[in-house]
C-alpha cells in the first residue's frame, strides 16, 4: 500500500536470468526518467559456456523489474569492478569500469557502456602488453572523456593505475602508482577541483600488512602526494573515497583494532595535501566490518555510506550483514542500520552492501549481494530505505532497533484495512519455521506524524499453533480509539526489527 507523498521503501532478491546461479550487485545510479539501474555480476550458462558478465537491471521507482541487458557474450567474461564502480554520463548512459577476460587470454582493462533502459551500448577494451589488469571504478571528466582506475601487474609486482581517454573511448595516457615488489590496489577515482584527481585504495608498506591508500594526481595523471591513514595492524579495507562540494576527500573503510583481525568501520576528510580535518570511528571492531562507499547526500550537506558488518565476533552469530550509516557532514553518526535478508529459501540469509544512492524522495536505495546458505546460490539484493533508513517508516522511534530483518512482510497480516475508526482491528504474526526471537516480541505503532502511539508486548496467551505446521500464529488487538489517518505497525524484539505493514484508518 503506496500513500502519496511518502518515501518509497522495497526489498527485492533477482536471480538475473533464472539460472539459480551466482549473482553479485556492485552498483547502483538513477536514470534520467528516476527508474533505477542496478550494476551487477551473474553467471550465464549458454550451451557450451558458462559465462561471467556484466549486467544491468532496470527497476521502477517501487522496486519492479522492467529489464536487463548484459555484456556481449563473444567476450566471454566481463567483471563489473568492485563497489561503486559506475558513473552516470552527461548523454544518460551508465559507464561501468571492469575489465575482460577471453578464455586462454590475460585479463584486460574495459568500460562497459549501458543506454538508460538497460541495454548495452559500447564495450572500449584496452591492450597494453602480457601483464593484467584489472578495472575497478570509472567516471567522466569534465571534458567529455573518462577515466578509469584498478591494479595491473605490468611493472613486475602489483600497482594500482589510472588511464585517461577522450570523449570516444580513445585512450590518452595511462599511469601506474605503487612500490616495488609489494601489492598496491587502487579501487577508486573522483574528481579534483584543480582538473586532476584523487584515487584512493590500499598499499603493502610491508609483506602482508596493507593500511588505506589516498593519491593525489594532477590532470596528466602525475603524482602530487600520497599518504597511508592506517593503524598499527594490519587493515586489509580500501579507502573509498568522494570528493565534496567543498573540493576535499572524505573516504570511508575500516581499521583494525588489534591483532585479532577485527576491524572498526570509518570515515575520515582530509584537506587538499592530505592531513587528515577530521576522522570518526563507528559501533563495535567487529571481524570485517567495513564500508564499500560514501556519497554527499547533498551539497555541503550529510553523508551515507554502505558497507557490510557481522553482528558479533562469536562464529555462530556472525551473520554478515548489510550496513547503512548517515552522518552529518563533520561525519557524527545520526544513525546506522544492519539489514539482513530473509525468506523461505534463505533462512537467517547474510549479505552485503556495495553502493548507496540517494534518492529524490528523500531515501536512499542499496545495492550489493544477498548470499546463499546452502540451499539457494547468491543473488543480487536492492534495498530502498526512507531517510531514517527504515523499511517501514517509524522504526527509528523504537528505542535500540539497528538490525532489519529484510522480505518478511509475511509474517505479519493486520486486518481489516482500512478500517472504520472505532471498529475492531486484529494483527497476526506467523514466524517461519526456525526463527527464533531474541527477547520478548513486540507490536510499536507510529502515526504519518512520525509519532510513537501504541507499544505492547506479544504475551503466550495469544499464541495459536497452526494446523499442519509447526508455525505458531500470535494474535492480538489494537486500540479502536485511533484517529482516522495513516499508521505504520512495526514487528521486533529486542533488538531487531522484522516486518512491518501499513494500515489505514477511516
Amino acid at each position: 500500500m503506496q500513500v502519496a507523498g511518502q518515501t518509497v521503501t522495497f526489498n527485492e532478491r533477482f536471480d538475473t536470468f533464472g539460472q539459480l546461479l551466482s549473482q553479485g550487485g556492485w552498483s547502483v545510479e538513477l536514470a534520467p526518467d528516476g527508474e533505477y539501474l542496478a550494476v551487477h555480476t551473474t553467471r550465464l550458462f549458454e550451451d557450451p559456456w558458462l559465462y561471467f558478465l556484466t549486467a544491468v537491471i532496470r527497476l521502477s521507482p517501487s522496486g519492479e523489474f522492467l529489464s536487463v541487458g548484459h555484456s556481449p557474450l563473444a567476450v566471454h567474461s566481463t567483471y563489473a569492478g568492485w563497489a561503486n564502480s559506475s558513473d552516470m554520463t552527461t548523454d544518460g548512459r551508465v559507464v561501468v569500469g571492469g575489465s575482460t577476460y577471453h578464455p586462454g587470454d590475460i585479463q584486460r582493462p574495459a568500460m562497459i557502456f549501458f543506454n538508460p533502459t538497460s541495454e548495452l551500448d559500447t564495450l572500449i577494451e584496452f591492450d597494453f602488453d602480457t601483464a593484467a589488469w584489472i578495472g575497478r571504478q570509472a567516471k567522466q571528466t569534465p571534458d567529455g572523456g573518462f577515466v578509469l582506475c584498478g591494479e595491473t601487474n605490468s611493472p613486475g609486482s602489483l600497482d594500482g593505475f589510472l588511464l585517461k581517454t577522450d570523449a570516444n573511448g580513445t585512450l590518452e595516457w595511462v599511469r601506474t602508482y605503487g612500490y616495488p615488489g609489494l601489492r598496491d590496489f587502487i579501487i577508486t577515482v573522483d574528481l579534483a577541483p584543480d582538473g586532476g584527481y584523487y584515487l584512493g585504495g590500499k598499499r603493502e608498506p610491508v609483506f602482508n600488512v596493507f593500511d588505506p591508500w589516498v593519491l593525489r594526481v594532477d590532470a596528466q595523471g602525475e603524482l602530487l602526494w600520497d599518504d597511508t591513514y592506517g593503524s598499527p595492524f594490519n587493515d586489509g579495507p580500501n579507502a573509498h573515497l568522494t570528493t565534496l562540494a567543498d573540493g576535499l576527500p572524505v573516504f570511508a573503510g575500516g581499521v583494525k583494532t588489534s591483532t585479532l583481525n577485527r576491524t572498526l568501520p570509518c570515515m575520515k576528510k582530509l584537506d587538499a595535501d592530505g592531513a587528515v580535518l577530521w576522522d570518526r570511528y563507528y559501533g563495535e571492531a567487529i571481524f570485517n566490518s567495513t564500508f564499500f562507499t560514501v556519497k554527499e547526500i547533498e551539497p555541503g550537506g550529510d553523508l551515507i555510506a554502505a558497507g557490510q558488518h557481522y553482528l558479533s565476533n562469536l562464529q555462530v552469530e556472525s551473520y554478515q550483514s548489510g550496513m547503512l550509516l548517515r552522518t552529518t557532514n563533520m561525519g557524527d553518526s545520526l544513525w546506522m542500520r544492519f539489514y539482513q535478508y530473509q525468506d523461505d529459501q534463505m533462512p537467517q540469509g547474510r549479505g552485503f552492501f556495495r553502493d548507496v544512492l540517494p534518492t529524490p524522495d528523500g531515501g536512499f536505495v542499496a545495492v550489493g549481494t544477498a548470499l546463499p546458505n546452502g540451499v539457494h546460490d547468491q543473488d543480487l539484493w536492492v534495498v530502498k530505505v526512507d531517510g531514517y533508513g527504515c523499511l517501514e517508516p517509524g522504526c527509528h522511534l523504537i528505542t535500540g532497533m539497528e538490525v532489519q530483518i529484510t522480505n518478511l512482510g509475511g509474517a505479519l497480516r493486520v486486518w481489516p484495512n482500512p478500517v472504520p475508526r472505532g471498529m475492531p482491528l486484529q494483527v497476526e504474526v506467523r514466524l517461519p519455521e526456525g526463527f527464533t526471537p531474541q527477547g520478548a516480541l513486540r507490536i510499536t505503532v507510529t502515526d504519518g506524524a512520525g509519532r510513537l502511539v501504541h507499544d505492547e508486548r506479544l504475551t503466550q496467551g495469544g499464541h495459536r499453533e497452526l494446523r499442519g505446521t509447526k508455525q505458531e500464529a500470535i494474535l492480538t488487538a489494537l486500540p479502536p480509539s485511533l484517529s482516522p489517518g495513516l499508521y505504520h505497525i512495526h514487528l521486533h524484539d529486542n533488538t531487531r526489527w522484522i516486518a512491518g505493514a501499513k494500515l489505514v484508518v477511516e
